[in-house]
């Protein structure tokens, strides 16, 4: 019946997919999400179809938008807790964005940006296959972002564990539970397959103070007395340093030395 004509578009596009990559090297994972997406085989969305040729500004939905589906909330509740990130969302086997974070996500990995058509409007959306997430997410790093991960939580205390393994057991109408796994932040990567195969992955912190300047009896204008502190960790090794002073050279010299991945700076006065 239906179900069976769908699954057979699936695995004709699928072997689109396939050939296509064969042939003009095209990334597979932009061509997965590109034909999920298209397919609309997100099952917390409406079957509409995913975009239309030139949908206006005025379809889009925002995180402030009355009557989000379900899922979409879910992400909005997220997103809400980690705003000063990018939030990769788990949706079954992929890892979506939404609204702001898909536009970044989209330009920043080179991924399409596509949209669902939802009853009340528009979703910006984009993703890629839950595989790729080191992949994509050393790509959001190396622009400077934070990146939280929020992934499907199966919990033995669940009342719909399922103990072989598998995915839970949901109810009609019932999302399956969500959380924060990861934060990775420049500075903070520990997985090899991220890191620089050369040099030190550092994590600076700076504390910096400067007070005013001296009044003196003359009429030479003193210098404001600086005094400063570094700390530079590398997480992967479990190095660490730390060094002070009251010159600026000094620090710069170091700065540029390290060349830390992530600063975190405090200052005082």
């Amino acid at each position: 019946g239906t179900a069976h004509g769908r699954l057979a578009d699936c695995y004709t596009q699928l072997g689109l997919l396939r050939a296509l990559q064969a042939r003009h090297g095209v990334d597979m994972a932009q061509l997965l999400i590109q034909s999920s997406f298209a397919m609309g085989t997100s099952g917390d969305f409406s079957d509409a179809a995913a975009g239309t040729a030139n949908p206006t500004e005025s379809e889009f939905l925002t995180m402030d938008s009355p009557s989000l589906p379900p899922l979409v909330q879910q992400y909005v509740d997220h997103k809400k807790k980690q705003p000063e990130g990018l939030l990769l969302f788990r949706v079954g086997d992929f890892f979506e964005a939404y609204f702001d974070d898909a536009i970044a996500l989209s330009t920043v990995a080179g991924i399409v940006l596509t949209s669902k058509k939802l009853k009340s409007g528009r979703v910006r959306m984009s993703g890629f296959p839950a595989t790729q997430m080191e992949k994509y997410s050393l790509a959001l790093l190396k622009a400077g972002m934070k990146v939280y991960v929020v992934d499907q939580i199966y919990s033995p205390s669940a009342r719909n564990f399922v103990p072989s393994g598998g995915p839970p057991v949901m109810g009609k109408g019932e999302l399956l539970p969500r959380g924060l796994v990861r934060t990775f932040t420049p500075g903070t990567v520990v997985e090899e397959e991220m890191l620089p195969q050369r040099d030190n992955n550092f994590v600076a912190c700076l504390w910096w103070h400067s007070s005013p300047a001296p009044t003196l009896p003359t009429k030479v204008a003193a210098a404001p007395q600086v005094r400063w502190g570094l700390a530079h960790a590398d997480i992967s090794s479990g190095e660490f340093f730390c060094a002070q002073g009251t010159a600026t050279r000094p620090l710069m010299d170091e700065l540029q030395r390290l060349r830390p991945a992530e600063l975190i700076v405090c200052t005082s006065g």
